[in-house]
C-alpha cells in the first residue's frame, strides 16, 4: 500500500509539473479532451487534497532553480501565498459578484467568468477571465496556488494580456528565468500550437505566463502563481 500511494503521488507530481509548463486545464476544454484521454486520463482529477499538497511539493522541488534565492515579491493577483485562506477568498467572490465551486474538501475553488477589475495586480479593465482558480495548503488552510485562464482570445488581445502579465512580473521580479517564443499577435497568429511562455523560479515562488494559440478556435493565455514552500 505505501508503494501504491508513492506511485500515486510520483503521478500526480509530474501531472502538477507538467501543468506548471504546459496549461493542463486546456486538456479539458472541448478541444483538449480527445489529447487528455490519449495521455491516460486526468493525473490529478481523483486526487485528494492531501494527495495534491504532497505532489506540489514534489513538483516544487523538481522544478526549482538551484541557489534561486527567495523572491523579492510573490504576486498572486492580489491575494498573499501562505497566508490567504478559502474564507478571504470567499470574501472576495462576494464583494467581486464571483460565483465559485468549492472542491476537493474545500481546500480548492474554481470561480467563472471573473470581473477582470476583481484581479487585484491589475489596472482595472472591461471584460472577464474565464477561470480563475484557488488551491490551498490542507494543514494550515492557507493559499498556495493561484491560476487565471482564458480561452479563444483573438491574436492581438491574447498578446496584450500575456504582455501585461509578463511585464507586471518583469517589474515585480526582475528578468524571466526562462522564455520561449514571441508574444506578439503575430507569432501567435502564425500557426496552430504558436506559444509564448515565460517563466519565474526562486525558492520560495514560481510564476508563469503562457499563451498558446489553438488556431481558428483562438489563443489561451494561463497565468500561474504558487508557492514553493513546504
Amino acid at each position: 500500500m505505501i508503494m501504491r500511494s508513492r506511485r500515486r503521488v510520483v503521478k500526480i507530481g509530474a501531472g502538477l509539473a507538467f501543468a506548471a509548463t504546459a496549461m493542463i486545464g486546456l486538456l479539458h476544454t472541448s478541444w483538449g479532451r480527445p489529447l487528455l484521454m490519449r495521455l491516460g486520463g486526468c493525473p490529478v482529477g481523483k486526487a485528494s487534497a492531501a494527495e495534491i499538497e504532497q505532489a506540489r511539493v514534489h513538483a516544487m522541488a523538481a522544478t526549482k532553480r538551484p541557489n534561486a534565492g527567495a523572491a523579492p515579491s510573490r504576486p498572486a493577483i492580489g491575494f498573499t501565498l501562505d497566508v490567504s485562506t478559502p474564507d478571504d477568498v470567499r470574501a472576495w467572490a462576494k464583494a467581486s459578484r464571483v460565483t465559485c465551486v468549492e472542491k476537493r474538501e474545500g481546500m480548492y475553488f474554481a470561480c467563472k467568468d471573473v470581473p477582470i477589475a476583481a484581479l487585484g495586480d491589475r489596472a482595472s479593465e472591461p471584460g472577464t477571465a474565464d477561470d480563475v482558480s484557488f488551491a490551498f495548503r490542507p494543514k494550515d488552510r492557507a493559499l498556495v496556488n493561484v491560476t487565471v485562464t482564458w480561452y479563444s482570445l483573438p491574436a492581438p488581445l491574447a498578446a496584450s494580456r500575456t504582455s501585461s502579465a509578463d511585464a507586471r512580473l518583469g517589474e515585480a521580479l526582475g528578468a524571466a528565468t526562462s522564455s520561449e517564443g514571441d508574444a506578439t499577435a503575430a507569432h501567435l497568429a502564425s500557426a496552430t500550437y504558436a506559444t509564448a511562455s515565460a517563466s519565474w523560479r526562486f525558492d520560495d515562488y514560481q510564476a508563469d505566463v503562457t499563451a498558446t494559440s489553438f488556431g481558428v478556435r483562438g489563443v489561451a493565455v494561463r497565468e500561474h502563481y504558487v508557492s514553493a514552500r513546504d
